[in-house]
């Protein structure tokens, strides 16, 4: 799947990128301020669907969409969507297989990738472009409004509002002004957010989560127990998924909640001298704080070490955070329980990309109990982690045992 890009002619760009902003930043303060001199362009609407399969099998670095400016997905007709592109994603940078081409030869396209791809997500904005100079150009998005589709292009459905407004920042011009750039506006309070694709599919877990009638209960409190792969082969993740459904003797997917989701993600992270503290950014109006104890206990590469997590409105960081190094994470997630005392454990791929680099793990973690879970002890859940971990093992080639954690791989 997906392996044809070879066929298309490219170029690279430099990637569009998220940016919250303080709610100081109007378009005055960023003419007169920031910007000196720039030129504001007339406010439009702006409409886009992203496709997607229902489980979230295109991969990461992928993005299928089709955009349409001053017109409301809800008045929407498949003729009007003459602005479709598909890219491929590499951290800051993005290669551009074919962009503003009409609407059936994107759909052409995309089956020659994957037949079953269906419009999945929606979103709306009102965008004001800001022309700062012949390398750089801002766009304040403002009104932004998240849907997802049911079973066809006219069934259309609102997610709640989880998010805030944020300034979303597109350079044009070489890599080194790009990094200027954003270190002026993080001298700003400014904080990376993650990309529409992104925000959308956080939206999307939430929507279900909310709908989701087997809560999950931590009976291990602010201990993280996982165990971790680097993928350096091949991984279908949806065959490891259907592996889980139907031939794995002693683990199946969670029946109650089998869904296959999806994150987009802003890892932060800052050192003290007792811990390093990561901030997660989703896009939406809350950042997860996550303090990490810098030891790890565990043999046999399983890892557990104390772990203190909360959620903090982004309004209430501190406005004089330095944040040292982020990382731009995609990550694709289910739930498995074991069959012999139903705990749940939950499996995630995710990919990473940092200073042109890029990482893939496989990660195994303990999840919690449900009402109908065995009660197990700290040892229990141990053993059948590392079972799990030897059932992947020895299903997959290219699977990679390690500790590695991204604060060492990015070198904080």
């Amino acid at each position: 799947m997906f392996s044809g890009f070879e066929s298309f002619s490219h170029k690279t760009r430099n990637r569009e990128v998220s940016f919250y902003l303080p709610s100081t930043f109007t378009k005055k303060f960023l003419g007169e301020h920031l910007f000196k001199g720039a030129k504001f362009g007339e406010e439009k609407q702006v409409s886009s669907i992203l496709f997607n399969t229902h489980n979230y099998s295109v991969p990461f670095d992928v993005l299928a969409k089709a955009e349409i400016d001053n017109c409301s997905l809800c008045d929407i007709h498949i003729e009007d969507l003459v602005n479709a592109s598909l890219t491929q994603k590499q951290g800051f940078a993005e290669q551009v297989y074919f962009a503003r081409c009409k609407f059936e030869d994107f759909l052409g396209v995309l089956k020659e990738f994957d037949d079953s791809l269906v419009p999945y997500f929606g979103c709306e904005s009102r965008v004001v472009p800001i022309n700062v100079s012949d390398k750089l150009e801002i766009q304040i998005d403002s009104g932004f409004h998240g849907y997802f589709f049911g079973e066809s292009i006219m069934d259309l459905h609102l997610f709640p509002r989880h998010f805030v407004d944020y300034i979303r920042v597109s350079a044009v011009g070489d890599q080194e002004f790009f990094r200027n750039f954003l270190c002026v506006l993080q001298r700003h309070s400014g904080f990376f957010c993650p990309s529409e694709d992104g925000v959308l599919s956080n939206l999307d877990m939430l929507s279900r989560e909310s709908k989701s009638t087997t809560p999950l209960s931590q009976d291990l409190k602010g201990i993280e127990l996982e165990v971790k792969y680097n993928v350096e082969g091949m991984l279908d993740f949806q065959d490891l998924y259907n592996f889980f459904v139907s031939d794995c003797a002693d683990f199946e997917v969670q029946r109650e909640y089998p869904h296959i989701l999806e994150r987009g993600l802003m890892l932060y992270f800052v050192r003290n001298p007792a811990m390093v503290r990561k901030y997660v950014s989703f896009g939406l109006e809350k950042v997860m704080v996550s303090d990490k104890d810098d030891s790890v206990s565990g043999r046999n590469f399983l890892m557990h070490r104390p772990e203190k997590n909360r959620l903090v409105d982004l309004v209430d960081l501190d406005e004089n955070l330095t944040i040292e190094k982020a990382v731009d994470k995609k990550k694709r997630v289910f739930w498995v329980a074991s069959k012999d005392t139903g705990r749940i454990y939950h499996v995630a791929m995710d990919k990473c990309f940092y200073d042109g680099n890029t990482l893939r793990q496989l990660e195994l973690e303990y999840a919690g109990a449900t009402s109908n879970s065995v009660r197990g002890l700290f040892n229990d859940v141990i053993t059948e982690l590392q079972m799990l971990y030897s059932i992947v093992g020895r299903r997959y080639a290219g699977l990679i045992k390690t500790r590695l954690r991204k604060q060492e791989w990015i070198n904080i």
